[in-house]
């Protein structure tokens, strides 16, 4: 199935992109109707021109979540690598009064870029795969995007550096030729023990407090979501997080060898004794609902 091709410019001054969020605004703003799912939320109240693109099959390290971060040197990596490859040069951040990051003051911004994308999702980002310069085609035509292709995105290079989670939702199920090369990106950098990988618990550890996944922990961020979801309303304990969990039926499908196709829910792949948690699987083997 193909994805459309938008053209446009990245936008940073005045926001705090993640290491896979930026704003993006189309060249022409009528290109994001050809997009399934809802309308793209743009600033100013949905009057300006700018929206904001979750990039597709990866997910790297909260910098803002709920006004939790994970661990800075890994998390504001991914932002920083991410930045350079979009062709944003001389970021320079605002800093709070901890030292943590706040928005970007100035950049060399409105750089050129643009989108292969097909779905908006329900918080009004446009989930796609994003690339740096100009695209040969026209401007929001179809395109079939390729295994050679795809290794030019922004979101593989997360993924070979080692500073992306391999994240797939249902819409990649369709494109296994995609999958499988993402997939092989991220084997790679963890059996080289790039980045993340070097420290990822994502399979277990040992949850004494919430500061500890701020601070010491780097887990994948679906995972530290949830964990501070129930540790924020749960005393700093982490001991009930599977039962939590199972109440939420969130969906996940599970890829891994001897359970191919088999449709369950998060919590039946996590284990958990006493404070001690993590995935059964690899971040890959998951395919979640959106």
């Amino acid at each position: 199935m193909p994805f459309t091709l938008i053209k446009g410019k990245f936008h940073v001054v005045g926001r705090a992109p993640d290491g896979d969020t930026i704003g993006f605004a189309a060249r022409n703003k009528r290109n994001w109707e050809k997009l399934s799912g809802p309308r793209p939320r743009f600033n100013m109240g949905g009057d300006g021109d700018i929206t904001n693109l979750r990039f597709e099959a990866i997910d790297t390290l909260e910098t803002h979540f709920r006004n939790k971060h994970q661990p800075p040197p890994h998390a504001d990596g991914a932002s920083d690598f991410m930045l350079d490859r979009t062709g944003v040069k001389n970021v320079v951040w605002g800093m709070d009064g901890n030292g943590e990051r706040t928005r970007i003051l100035s950049a060399d911004d409105e750089v050129d870029g643009y989108v292969l994308a097909r779905s908006v999702e329900r918080f009004g980002r446009v989930v796609a795969f994003a690339f740096a310069g100009t695209a040969s085609e026209t401007d929001g035509s179809s395109v079939f995007l390729n295994t050679k292709r795809i290794k030019q995105s922004v979101n593989y290079k997360l993924l070979t550096a080692g500073l992306a989670y391999p994240t797939y939702y249902e819409d990649m199920c369709r494109f296994v030729d995609l999958r499988d090369t993402l997939t092989a990106a991220a084997v790679a950098a963890r059996k080289a023990k790039k980045g993340i990988w070097k420290v990822d618990k994502s399979g277990g550890l040992t949850i004494n407090n919430a500061r500890q996944l701020e601070t010491n922990y780097v887990v994948l961020p679906k995972l530290f979501r949830r964990y501070t979801e129930y540790l924020g309303t749960n005393d700093d304990n982490i001991v009930g997080f599977k039962d939590w969990l199972e109440g939420r039926d969130e969906g996940v499908l599970v890829l891994a060898d001897g359970m191919n196709g088999w449709m369950t829910t998060l919590d039946e792949v996590i284990v958990q004794n006493g404070k001690k948690v993590g995935l059964k699987v690899k971040p890959e083997e998951l395919v979640f609902k959106p």
